[in-house]
């Protein structure tokens, strides 16, 4: 007892810098630290889940497998009709063994190359299911947390003061499943390379979410309400908003 009694005294001591450098220091304690792999393990202090969300399943999946799927069929097809037109037409019997060898070795590599798009649509589609079961969202008192990856798992963090837009997208396969896309837009924004080779800003995408309307309407309110409490603190903002009722009601008495 004693000894709590002057731990107290000396952090009553200390300046207010030391106080919280001191409290800081705390957050890296072992006992402060949580198994890591899930959201929960990077909560901060104070902050709450409100909502976990996790993509449609048969949405997410269909929709990378039919990333570049036309593309990938057209370079097939035309390879296909190829091959066989050169099969038919080349008069394999009359040439020297060392040169079919040579042939189709080229064959094989010149393919291998050419098919590119479709190797990178087949490389979409097997790890379909990894992406899916790696992505996951967490809408928390104070950030939007964006789990996904298919060999490294990465952690994007949006906090609301530095969100500027929240938008929806329904696309085809969207509409077979009443799902949408829930574009969160930053004044930084997540940097990606388009097709020109340019780096642009490109807004967060929370993929394939039932009920998109009414999820990006309850964000947009907790969005507007965590702005406005890092201005005006709900304790007082409730006070103010009572007073001015308050004050209206008064001018209406006096009017009358």
């Amino acid at each position: 007892m004693s000894e709590n009694l002057e731990e107290q005294k000396n952090y009553d001591k200390l300046s207010e810098f030391d106080k919280i450098t001191l409290q800081q220091k705390k957050y890296f304690e072992e006992s402060n630290i949580k198994d890591g792999g899930t959201i929960e393990s990077i909560l901060g202090q104070d902050e709450v889940i409100l909502k976990e969300l996790k993509p449609n399943k048969k949405s997410y999946i269909l929709s990378k497998i039919c990333s570049g799927f036309i593309i990938a069929f057209i370079f097939v097809v035309f390879d296909a009709i190829f091959l066989t037109t050169f099969a038919l037409f080349v008069p394999f019997q009359e040439l020297p063994k060392t040169m079919i060898t040579g042939i189709i070795v080229f064959l094989v590599i010149f393919f291998l190359i050419h098919l590119t798009p479709f190797w990178i649509f087949l490389g979409k589609a097997i790890t379909s299911f990894k992406a899916f079961k790696n992505e996951s969202y967490a809408i928390t008192n104070q950030r939007i947390i964006i789990t996904h990856g298919v060999v490294t798992f990465k952690y994007t963090s949006l906090y609301y003061s530095d969100i500027s837009g929240v938008d929806i997208r329904i696309g085809i396969i969207d509409r077979l499943f009443k799902v949408g896309d829930i574009l969160i837009t930053t004044p930084v924004g997540n940097r990606v390379t388009n097709k020109n080779g340019n780096v642009v800003n490109a807004p967060y995408v929370l993929n394939d979410i039932d009920q998109p309307q009414l999820i990006a309407s309850a964000l947009q309110r907790v969005i507007f309400d965590n702005k406005q409490d890092m201005n005006f603190p709900n304790v007082i903002r409730e006070k103010a908003e009572k007073d001015f009722v308050e004050d209206n009601k008064n001018n209406s008495t006096n009017e009358k």
